[in-house]
């Protein structure tokens, strides 16, 4: 095997279909490590960092891996992340055979001296990929140090194997409650778009999640032009495959909620939720999530997967929980006694400021 090092986008001579190919057969397998997904991030965000592709190739140069990533300064340091790593619930290497190997010649060329960076930031590792274990056991007989974040969990309901407790969740008193007071509000029409009413509907998906998120601190992703141009983007292009999932859900004709996800794999992908602030005491955004999990049954599909997060309705509709490992890699050990020495003083100063009733 030998590893290709692309640094200029121009110099990416791969075809999508290709790499979709093994993104299908890989562990991960999600819309995330699509060429689409990718494609668009990087004409929206690229800017932010430094590319740094590498692509696999067997004996016979057929392409076995990809890993997309790029390098971004934060703070006093370069780190490699994965393309994609602020938008995307999944990322993972692209190799979808011989992984073990793959990914330690990944690591092993990410070692170069030409490469310069002081952390490797493998976030948002899914428990089913080997990824975390390969890297790992690569730090073992290497100079770097591979340290465990805190897993972050994604909470899931399982439709295929257990469809009587999908359908016993959307049942639910507290959410038939919900659904009736709304219903008195006019007449409830769910439907998923597509086409022109993509474009249609999204500027109000964006004003809606501005309001909704006005009252909290961090506000809405979409105060972001770059966000509103990704997401814009992204539904054009996820248009010419079967993998976007754009839904309204209409009172008298009014959007009072909009889901923004996307199936694939067999699976209802939850990714961007928002509603009419006008609507709150309704709960539009359950009665939404009613009518996807009910849209899920009809196309036996296999679950809806409610991607990262713990948030607390999360757990009315959900009957699982996976986690994603996050990894990073400090390439000398010196940096990481310092970070590992500067967060043990950051949890004393916390622990003396209790203490001292601060």
């Amino acid at each position: 095997m030998n590893v290709q090092i692309v640094r200029n986008i121009g110099e990416l001579q791969i075809d999508k279909n290709e790499w979709n190919s093994l993104v299908l057969k890989d562990a991960t397998n999600s819309v995330f490590q699509t060429f689409e997904w990718f494609d668009c991030w990087w004409n929206t965000f690229g800017a932010s960092g430094e590319l740094l592709i590498l692509i696999a190739r067997d004996l016979d140069a057929d392409i076995i891996g990809i890993a997309p990533l790029i390098i971004v300064k934060e703070g006093f340091n370069k780190a490699v992340r994965f393309c994609g790593y602020n938008n995307a619930d999944y990322c993972d290497f692209i190799a979808p055979e011989k992984k073990s190997e793959v990914v330690s010649l990944f690591l092993s060329t990410l070692m170069l001296p030409e490469i310069e960076w002081d952390q490797v930031r493998l976030f948002n590792l899914p428990e089913i990929s080997p990824t975390g274990t390969i890297a790992r056991e690569f730090c073992k007989d290497s100079s770097a140090v591979c340290v465990d974040y805190p897993s972050t969990p994604a909470p899931y309901l399982d439709v295929n194997n257990d469809p009587d407790a999908a359908k016993r969740i959307v049942g639910k008193y507290s959410v038939v409650r919900r659904y009736r007071a709304l219903k008195k509000e006019g007449e409830l029409v769910f439907r998923v778009l597509s086409g022109s009413e993509i474009c249609h509907y999204l500027p109000v998906l964006f004003e809606q999640h501005i309001a909704r998120w006005s009252v909290e601190k961090t506000g809405s992703l979409f105060n972001d032009e770059r966000n509103r141009k990704f997401y814009t983007e992204l539904a054009s292009r996820l248009s010419e495959t079967n993998w976007g999932s754009f839904t309204v859900l209409e009172c008298d004709g009014s959007p009072v909620g909009l889901h923004y996800g996307f199936v694939f794999n067999n699976k209802m992908i939850w990714y961007k939720p928002t509603f009419d602030v006008n609507y709150s005491k309704f709960s539009p955004g359950i009665v939404l999530i009613k009518y996807l999990i009910e849209n899920a049954i009809e196309n036996n599909l296999d679950e809806v997967d409610f991607t990262i997060g713990d948030e607390p309705f999360k757990g009315r509709f959900t009957t699982g929980v996976r986690y994603n490992h996050n990894i990073v890699i400090f390439r000398r050990k010196l940096d990481y006694l310092f970070v590992m020495g500067c967060r043990q003083l950051r949890e004393l100063v916390k622990l003396v400021a209790v203490k001292m009733g601060y």
